[in-house]
């Protein structure tokens, strides 16, 4: 299966250094979100779908970046649990990350850097 690419609307970022209750462990808490609320515009084709046509995601997203420190052009995420299940909507269903890792390049190609 071929990477898909989401493109999102513009986005903000908030950092916060968090500690997990399950391990004890610090690590870095990253929320994503846009203005206007809302993150992104899916198509969906085909006519089984229930969700036919442009479905808005609305709301911001949370992941752990476990390895923000190392500030690399390409940053480890993955998803951290019940805060997506909380805030992102479509269609006025909530939308959630499961799980899952993913890599995050900044469209600059620039190294990332959590630090002012």
């Amino acid at each position: 299966m071929e990477p898909t690419t989401l493109v999102t609307r513009p986005i903000y970022v908030l950092i916060h250094l968090i500690t997990l209750s399950k391990t004890g462990r610090t690590n870095i808490l990253v929320i994503f979100q846009t203005r206007t609320h809302i993150f992104l515009v899916i198509i969906f084709q085909g006519s089984k779908c229930s969700f036919a046509g442009e479905q808005a995601i609305k709301g911001e997203v949370g992941v752990l970046a476990p390895s923000g420190e190392s500030e690399e052009t390409l940053q480890a995420i993955e998803g951290v649990g019940s805060f997506e299940n909380n805030s992102l909507e479509m269609d006025k269903f909530k939308a959630f990350i499961e799980g899952g890792k993913a890599l995050l390049k900044l469209a600059s190609g620039q190294r990332w850097s959590f630090r002012e």
